[in-house]
Formats: structure tokens, sequence, C-alpha cells
């Protein structure tokens, strides 16, 4: 439960936990914080035993992707994921490394992690790909990933197939650049989302324009805001909120504030063309 809920060892010795736990089975007895932290890593050590027998067992060679992204602590952590084919051909995804990669992220410093991982799990030898962002610190990452693998004579293919550059990035890319010629009919709907969600009275406003407006959305989705660094949000946000625009004017007659933000009708006019346009890609690849 520790592990799979990410709750702290220390929860073992909270009041309302041991007396729940008392209730359930009262000959239970409560082990200790240091306890609860070797077992968890007993458990963890156990799995990483399995994990490296699986991918020593794996007939072929290996392939890898891997990811930078920033906690809310402004740390950065890197993950790295292996991908092959088992003895009965079926491809099998499993988690190698979840680092704490040391400011900054140079590309020197993402291949040293990288290295160090394989290294690890001792698998450097059967590196045939690794999927990254199209990023020059991922180019350099590369580069020096492949100096290191030709020095000890473990390049495979010469290196033809090492760098495979993420093809989820380059469409987020794309989709991003196009995005940038509509910015300003994306900010108004963007700044009307936020409106809505901004106080509770706002957000009751907006219920009862709803219900006194189209009753027919009182159970539909309500409208999102997108996330900057995910193009596929900034899609859902216009097609959850394209379907309120009645609603929206409505809000503008019962409060002159929101009226000042509310997009024109060429606005909308031009979201639902963005719409139109994104919707293929978002389904083609909607985790993107």
């Amino acid at each position: 439960m520790i592990i799979r809920h990410s709750y702290l060892f220390h929860m073992v010795t909270h009041e309302g936990f041991i007396k729940f736990v008392k209730n359930l089975q009262p000959q239970y007895k409560m082990v200790s914080e240091r306890t609860a932290h070797e077992d968890c890593m007993k458990i963890v050590s156990d799995l990483k035993e399995k994990v490296r027998i699986i991918v020593q067992e794996a007939p072929g060679n290996l392939s890898y992707t891997t990811d930078l992204w920033t906690s809310v602590q402004t740390l950065g952590y890197m993950v790295i994921t292996c991908h092959f084919i088992n003895k009965g051909w079926k491809l099998q995804k499993l988690v190698l490394g979840f680092k704490l990669v040391p400011a900054p992220h140079t590309g020197i410093v993402i291949s040293e992690m990288l290295l160090t991982c394989l290294n690890e799990w001792n698998i450097a030898s059967r590196t045939l790909a690794i999927t990254m962002n199209n990023t020059s610190s991922n180019d350099a990452a590369i580069t020096n990933l492949k100096h290191n693998l030709e020095r000890q004579n473990m390049l495979i293919a010469n290196g033809s197939l090492l760098h495979q550059r993420c093809c989820a990035h380059i469409l987020n890319l794309v989709v991003t650049d196009g995005l940038k010629t509509v910015r300003n009919v994306i900010c108004k709907i963007r700044e009307c989302v936020k409106w809505i969600y901004g106080s509770q009275a706002r957000q009751q406003n907006f219920e009862d324009a709803v219900v006194g407006c189209c009753s027919e959305l009182v159970s539909s989705l309500r409208p999102t805001l997108d996330v900057p660094t995910r193009w596929n949000s900034v899609y859902l946000m216009l097609s959850s909120t394209i379907l309120y625009k009645k609603v929206f004017e409505r809000l503008a007659l019962r409060d002159s504030n929101f009226g000042l933000i509310i997009p024109f009708d060429d606005d909308w006019d031009k979201a639902k063309d963005i719409c139109s346009f994104l919707k293929p890609f978002y389904e083609g690849n909607p985790e993107c």
C-alpha cells in the first residue's frame, strides 16, 4: 500500500492509521517505520532481480526510451524504459531507472546517466536504439554515448540505429508551431475558462447559467484548461468550451467584467476551425 500510493513510511506511527488497523484486526502488531522502510526496499530489490533475469534472458538486442521532466520542487528526473521481444515473440516494456539528474541537463550529463543505468544492468553492449525528444541536448547525449560504446567495442550496426527521434515530440513541435498563428483566439478561450474557475462564486454563476440556458449540457463535460507543454490539451480545451458559447453569452449579461473578455462570434468560428484541424492529430496520437 505504501509503495502503490506513495505514502510516507512514518504513516505507520499515525494514531488514526493505527486505530484503523486495530479495528480491522485487533491482534495485529503494527510495524515500526524502520521495518516498513526495510520491507518496501526488500520488495523493490526482489522485483529488480526478477527484472534483471527477464532482461538477461531476452534473446535479442534491446531498445530504450527516455525522457526528462521537472517536479514541482524544480528537480530534474530521467526515466529509462527498456523495450524488447521476449522468447515468445511478445513486445515487453520495463522501467529500468528513475534517476535524479543534476543540473544543468547538458548532453554530457544525460549521456552519463544513461550509460550508468545501462552498466548497472550490464546491458550496455546490447543497446540497439534509444528514442529521445528532438532537442540539441539529446543530440549531444547520443553523440557522447555513441563514442563511449564505440570505444568499448559495443556499438551495434555502427550506431546507425542508435538515435531514434520521438515521433510524438516532433508532432508536438509541428502542431505547437502552427498554433502560434492562432494564439489570440486560444488566449481568449483560455481566459474565459480561467475566469469561471477563478472562485467558487464564479463557478456557481456558471452552473446557474448552464441550467438556465442549456439544460442538455447539465450532464456534459465542463470546459477544461489547457497545459502549455501539451498541445493536445489545447484541443481538449477548445472542444469542451465551444459547447458553452451560449452559456458564456448569458454569463456576460450577468457580469460585465466577464463581458470584457468573452470571444466575439468570429473568434468562436475560428475556434471551431482549429478544432476540426486538430482532431485528426489528436485521434492519431491522443497521448502526445
